[in-house]
């Protein structure tokens, strides 16, 4: 990598020729509907986001994309999400966008809804609010491991495959990615890393140069245990193990994304009203885009020019030079803190799968915060990663800091907390080869 050479910055957040941000596009990433597991119809989904302030929603239904019409009932709705009370609910509160419904033969009422384009014709809004198309892959994992990637601006389905083990499903997945996006201007996102409990390795975000992107918060898909194992490690030390290893060999950084991860809907109803739903509006990327339109979204994304956020929202991120600065315009409660991580050069980075155990151990000792799947029984290793991986570099309280990356910084990021509320600023990275990868 030739540490002693000059420092090639990465133009993260425009460089030093960048304007102050004066709009933010708000959106989610990972948003299901009736075409798979959620419990919305897709123009239902598109209209609750737009109107609570969001500025774009992905669909990400799993290993299906929105390429045809369909008339659902309760009845054959492969998962059972359908519900003829929900669709009323919807009907009037939205009655310019009410489905077409009919009477089926056994006297059912089906409700209808439609392809992609028909959902984007009846939302979009140039520079207002915009959906994008996408699909959340998952395989069948018979060590019964979860592993799901979502691959964000897509019009194609991936067909699932049953594979024997975790990384035989990762490197599926990719290559399906790679097949099925030659001809599309797409991302590949690994999701929700602690789902269901520690199930994608670290080094599937530490040594494969290709995966850019990965969820640092899951509102939907969060750690199911009250508090972690011990010597057990948090989103934040997965990141920096991470980008620390990366920046060692020169490869190109790992973004962070915030995401719903959105199946139910009901709540949001109070969100438009002006009542805090329980689902919805907890996780997002705020993207700093040219204009509202896909192919700008993800050229934001691959540059790196977007936050990962629960709550707080920024006025500003840049970089200049070697120095990250951040400005916060909006903090929930208590005092701002804005905390500069990073490692350093000389870091210890020693990695320990660790001590394979039953998911029931795990409970027992940690206490359950949801219900435990049927693959209890199964075992999963909690790695043990090192300390010297992320460590503070700055902190600062208010709404203003920035931090100069010294000779031996590797990297430096920023995380702001306030109150509960959190959000995440992409890696300033030096030494960094250009990347060909999506």
């Amino acid at each position: 990598m030739g540490l002693g050479a000059a420092a090639f910055v990465s133009p993260l957040f425009g460089g030093a020729a960048c304007q102050r941000r004066k709009k933010w596009y708000k959106g989610n990433l990972h948003a299901h509907t009736l075409v798979s597991d959620g419990r919305a119809f897709p123009v239902e989904a598109a209209l609750l986001y737009r109107d609570i302030g969001y500025d774009f929603l992905m669909f990400s239904d799993h290993n299906l994309v929105h390429d045809h019409e369909n008339w659902v009932t309760e009845k054959n709705h492969k998962r059972r999400r359908f519900s003829q009370r929900n669709a009323r609910i919807f009907a009037a509160r939205y009655p310019a966008f009410k489905p077409q419904t009919r009477i089926e033969p056994d006297g059912t009422m089906a409700w209808r809804y439609g392809p992609f384009e028909e959902t984007a014709k009846a939302v979009n809004s140039p520079g207002r609010f915009l959906v994008m198309s996408g699909c959340e892959y998952n395989d069948a994992v018979s060590s019964r491991y979860c592993l799901h990637c979502n691959v964000i601006n897509t019009f194609k389905a991936h067909t699932k495959k049953r594979c024997p083990d975790v990384m035989a499903s990762f490197r599926n997945m990719y290559s399906s990615f790679e097949r099925l996006t030659a001809d599309e201007d797409a991302l590949f996102m690994v999701n929700h890393p602690f789902y269901w409990f520690y199930d994608v390795d670290p080094l599937i975000l530490s040594d494969f140069d290709y995966v850019r992107f990965f969820e640092i918060v899951n509102h939907d898909a969060s750690p199911p245990f009250k508090k972690l194992p011990a010597g057990a490690y948090d989103a934040d030390k997965l990141w920096d193990f991470a980008l620390a290893k990366r920046a060692l060999r020169g490869a190109p950084p790992l973004f962070a994304t915030g995401t719903d991860d959105m199946h139910y809907y009901g709540n949001m109803y109070k969100e438009v009203a002006g009542e805090r739903s329980t689902y919805g509006n907890h996780a997002f990327v705020a993207v700093a885009a040219k204009e509202l339109t896909p192919s700008e979204i993800v050229a934001a994304m691959r540059r790196g020019d977007f936050y990962a956020s629960t709550g707080v929202e920024l006025a500003d991120v840049r970089s200049e030079g070697k120095k990250l600065s951040v400005e916060v315009s909006k903090a929930e409660g208590g005092d701002c803190r804005i905390l500069f991580y990073g490692t350093k050069r000389n870091a210890r980075l020693d990695y320990s799968p660790g001590e394979e155990r039953l998911i029931a151990d795990f409970a027992a000792e940690l206490g359950v915060e949801r219900p435990i799947p049927a693959y209890v029984g199964t075992k999963r290793r909690v790695a043990k990663l090192p300390k010297d991986a992320g460590i503070v570099l700055q902190e600062t309280k208010g709404l203003n800091a920035s931090y100069t990356l010294k000779d031996d910084d590797l990297y430096v990021r920023a995380k702001i907390i306030s109150g509960n509320a959190e959000a995440w600023t992409q890696p300033l990275w030096t030494n960094v080869r250009k990347a060909n990868a999506k």
